[in-house]
């Protein structure tokens, strides 16, 4: 994963640099050094395919909680 392609899946995510910092546990000062010397590691491109799965699961639940008790 490029430093590009980082950036703008965290841009899709709706996530930036501080937020990945946090749910990841990265420290923030290593992400931003990815990008001048370190390069983006192998784990961070299915940890985001995985944050992203679970926002759509958890946006799933929240339109399914809507219509609880229709059926």
């Amino acid at each position: 994963m490029s430093n590009e392609d980082f950036e703008k899946k965290l841009n899709e995510l709706g996530l930036n640099k501080k937020d990945f910092s946090r749910i990841s546990g990265a420290a923030y000062q290593t992400i931003t050094n990815w990008r001048q010397k370190e390069g983006i590691p192998a784990w961070v491109r299915p940890f985001l395919n995985y944050y992203e799965q679970a926002k759509e699961f958890q946006n799933m639940l929240s339109v399914m909680e809507k219509y609880r008790g229709y059926a």
